[in-house]
């Protein structure tokens, strides 16, 4: 049965700790944090029950002479440590046979050391979980196991790292099996990019957290500061100062879908001019598409409902056929025009064109009714002025 002693605090601490005891595995010591700083100690200890009390070391103990004796004496295989606030010295790291391990919230090697959620916004690095060896350094030793987890527009702080937090199990939970039976690998960070390494101190100074008011910045770096400044502490927090008060700004971000339909109106204003009656003739038709710069009109009744599209190749086609110019384009159009719904999603909408091969896509309701036109070069400025 491989041995282990248990080092870390946090909810994540709990999640894991509680896989492996479901796992059968039971830690031979348990290494908590001090009340003054402690979030999650006691559940931990609670988790811990068949140990005796000489067994649990709280606070700075385990690297205290009597601590070191205790681990010396478990012939453990692994040191786990998750979220651990403590400094790890080489004399602990020597304790466990096959050494230390640290599950860390950043893809290493970028965002070593701390806070780095907020790191990875501001300096836009990759982020995710590491699963890693200890050695005397800050977060460089060898990976066992990392995943990368993409970071939204609408992320701050917090929210990543409650996400990332749910990432670190699932790396731990991918990497335990390897670990268990001795068959895992070990990456070294040598080589590795990008690298990036973060004091805790140094998303306190006031060059990151105070907002000058008479500075211009742009709006996307002022919006991606807050972001990365907000965090489950108003003390981490962005501030400007005003008649001698300082003011701190934590941003709520709620994600809120652009439909095709708002589209089709912003980029596209004068739609209805490329609704036409099926009676129209193929030459007029070719006036409205050369007026109005595009490659299509759609066809539709009194009502408004649509009957289908006429493209300049459809013209062309038309033409070669045989057929007249003041013949109508009802002769022409295409009557199984693929179409797409007021709440269709600007992806969405993307996948269709790029499948089907389109440049527009008639926006019909429920009713059959054309109520916009939704052109690539149009979804493409969309998608791109997103953040």
């Amino acid at each position: 049965m491989i041995r282990i002693a248990f080092a870390g605090d946090r909810d994540i601490s709990v999640w894991v700790l509680e896989y492996l005891l479901r796992e059968g595995v039971r830690p031979l010591a348990l290494c908590v944090s001090d009340p003054e700083r402690a979030t999650h100690s006691e559940a931990l200890k609670r988790m811990c029950t068949f140990l005796e009390q000489d067994r649990i070391l709280i606070g700075t103990r385990f690297r205290e002479a009597e601590g070191l004796d205790l681990l010396r004496s478990l012939d453990l295989d692994f040191v786990i440590g998750v979220h651990f606030p403590y400094l790890v010295r080489t004399d602990v790291l020597q304790t466990a046979r096959q050494g230390v391990l640290n599950l860390h919230p950043a893809y290493l090697p970028s965002n070593r050391g701390w806070h780095t959620p907020s790191w990875a916004i501001l300096d836009g690095t990759p982020y995710g979980a590491t699963l890693h060896f200890m050695d005397e350094n800050i977060d460089t030793g060898d990976i066992v196991h990392r995943k990368r987890i993409d970071v939204s527009p609408g992320d701050t702080a917090n929210t990543l790292y409650q996400r990332v937090k749910r990432l670190e199990l699932e790396v731990f939970q991918e990497a335990w099996p390897g670990l268990s039976d001795g068959t895992f690998k070990r990456l070294q960070q040598t080589g590795l990019s990008p690298v990036t390494i973060h004091q805790r101190k140094e998303l306190l100074t006031p060059g990151i957290q105070r907002i000058d008011m008479n500075t211009m910045t742009k709006a996307g770096d002022l919006i991606n500061r807050l972001r990365a400044l907000t965090t489950d502490r108003s003390s981490e927090a962005a501030y400007f100062e005003r008649d001698g008060v300082r003011y701190r700004l934590q941003l709520t971000v709620k994600e809120e879908p652009i439909l095709v339909e708002e589209l089709s109106r912003k980029y596209h204003a004068k739609w209805r001019e490329l609704l036409v009656s099926p009676e129209l003739s193929i030459l007029e038709t070719m006036r409205i598409m050369e007026h109005g710069t595009q490659e299509i009109v759609i066809v539709v009744d009194l009502q408004g409902n649509l009957l289908g599209t006429v493209t300049d190749g459809d013209v062309r086609r038309g033409i070669l056929s045989g057929l007249s110019l003041s013949d109508p384009i009802s002769r022409i159009m295409n009557p199984e025009a693929v179409t797409i719904t007021p709440r269709t999603s600007p992806h969405e909408a993307r996948e269709i064109m790029l499948n089907r091969v389109l440049k527009h896509l008639p926006v019909v309701d429920e009713m059959g009714r054309v109520v916009g036109i939704l052109a690539w070069a149009a979804l493409q400025t969309a998608l791109a002025d997103s953040p």
